[in-house]
């Protein structure tokens, strides 16, 4: 979408069978960006300079399998440039490899990324299981949230609320069942942000929140403390700037009553 970020990955890989299974040195990988773009910002020590970025890669040696080099670079396409449709609706973004096999023989490799542009698509899921399955009475069970951004531009504020405080099909109230022992902000496929968690309890409304980083657990009784006969009753995760793809699942542990 037309002023929002768009990331390229561009790998490059070096075969065993490749090039007779001899080691790629002198590495270069080089992404020529549209003109009109803007540069955001590139991974792996990749520099940009006048509109092209670089990645020094050095040596690629012959593995069991392959090796491979990955990087990500993002750039805006301003509208005021660039439309969906008619004059500038579609780019061609050239990537360049080259190198020099063990024995001296130059290797030079080329691809490009072609497309238009749409308009800004705002749209999101979220998925919840239990992988715990059947649950005896006093074991503990995870219960994970699965939210991903699938539509074409990162999401401002993306909130997930799971309410415990409800009547299940057989008209049994979960809060009757359960009880949450901890929760975890979850890990996370390309979102590097923190997560704020808040709760609320039977006795007290929703937290003003804290943040945390990723594949951090909150304890009920060590790091959230409860006063007499007080359990929680519903979580919130608050994500921001969330990027196109899934965030991977936040963790909410429960004892089965």
């Amino acid at each position: 979408a037309l002023d929002s970020p768009v990331t390229y990955e561009l790998e490059l890989c070096h075969a065993q069978n490749l090039e007779g299974g001899l080691n790629l040195e002198n590495v270069v990988v080089q992404d020529t960006l549209p003109v009109g773009s803007s540069f955001l910002s590139a991974t792996n020590e990749g520099t940009h300079n006048s509109g092209v970025v670089t990645w020094n890669v050095g040596n690629l040696s012959i593995q069991s399998g392959r090796n491979c080099f990955n990087a990500q670079v993002s750039v805006e396409y301003p509208s005021a440039t660039f439309n969906t449709s008619g004059a500038n609706s579609t780019v061609i973004n050239p990537a360049a490899a080259t190198g020099e096999l063990i024995d001296g023989t130059p290797l030079n490799l080329n691809g490009e990324a072609e497309h238009g542009f749409a308009d800004p698509n705002y749209q999101g899921t979220l998925n919840s299981k239990s992988f715990s399955g059947q649950v005896a009475i006093g074991n503990e069970f995870e219960f994970r949230l699965d939210p991903r951004n699938t539509g074409n531009v990162p999401i401002t504020t993306l909130t997930v609320t799971d309410d415990l405080d409800q009547v299940n099909e057989d008209g049994i109230n979960l809060l009757d069942q359960v009880r949450v022992t901890k929760i975890s902000t979850g890990r996370y496929n390309n979102y590097t942000g923190d997560v704020i968690v808040r709760y609320k309890t039977n006795l007290n409304p929703l937290t003003a929140g804290t943040s945390h980083p990723q594949n951090t657990t909150l304890t009920i009784g060590t790091d959230i403390t409860l006063g007499a006969g007080e359990y929680i009753t519903g979580v919130e995760f608050e994500y921001t700037n969330v990027p196109v793809f899934k965030l991977q699942e936040a963790v909410i542990d429960q004892n089965c009553l």
